[in-house]
């Protein structure tokens, strides 16, 4: 008997509690239902006002720095273990620095533009001749090791320093929409990816490794020759 007077006495209580929520949250609701609604946000900008943003589009080609050491990573381990013969989990290890450097770059060089050590152009410039300086060491014949790698970390350098310069640059040139405006760099950065990747493999196989890594040099050339005609985020209004 006791057992189950305790039982509806539980069953009563837990009942109570259920009650009271549900009327609590019936309430809740309501007091929510009656509050003004919030107006809505006009949108003063989109992707197609970055289409017609020209210092847009020269952020995004500016990403392609960034881009290239991406592709890169995706052969750069293959380039070890043919280029010096090394085991497969080492050349795995070591080409796996490239990607670690780069990565690591990004708000290191976000800070030193914050910092004002660095300006955005000048973010942008360094790290594409650093990729230029990277991919050349990495093309020499006959190069030992040592100086591989030293490639592969100032090519991770150059990829990931100018990363947030660009980003914020790109927004910068569109006030109005600075999402829009971001999104140009990572449509030309993907765009670069899609197909230098693939690139790289066609001059490995026809070529070498030499010719691939050349093909980053000529490429970042070009992208290192529009710094002059755009504006870094401190040039704009």
């Amino acid at each position: 008997v006791r057992t189950l007077d305790a039982l509806h006495l539980a069953s009563s209580r837990g009942a109570d509690r259920l009650v009271t929520f549900a009327r609590t949250f019936v309430a809740r609701a309501a007091q929510a239902g009656a509050q003004p609604p919030v107006a809505p946000v006009p949108r003063r900008g989109s992707i197609r006002d970055a289409f017609r943003c020209l210092n847009c589009w020269w952020a995004g080609v500016q990403h392609s720095g960034f881009a290239v050491a991406t592709a890169a990573c995706a052969w750069i381990s293959l380039f070890l273990l043919r280029e010096f013969d090394l085991p497969l989990a080492a050349a795995g290890a070591l080409g796996s620095l490239l990607l670690f450097v780069t990565t690591v770059m990004r708000p290191f060089g976000g800070w030193l533009v914050a910092r004002r050590t660095l300006r955005t152009r000048q973010a942008m410039a360094l790290g594409n001749g650093l990729i230029i300086v990277g991919v050349v060491l990495l093309g020499l014949p006959g190069r030992p090791l040592a100086v591989a790698l030293a490639g592969a970390v100032l090519l991770g350098i150059g990829g990931g320093l100018p990363y947030a310069s660009v980003f914020n640059t790109a927004a910068a040139s569109l006030r109005d929409a600075p999402a829009a405006g971001q999104g140009m760099p990572v449509i030309l950065g993907n765009v670069v990816i899609f197909t230098v990747t693939p690139a790289m493999g066609y001059a490995v196989q026809a070529y070498g490794f030499a010719a691939a890594w050349g093909l980053i040099a000529v490429l970042m050339s070009a992208v290192l020759a529009t710094i002059p005609f755009m504006k870094g985020e401190e040039d704009l209004p």
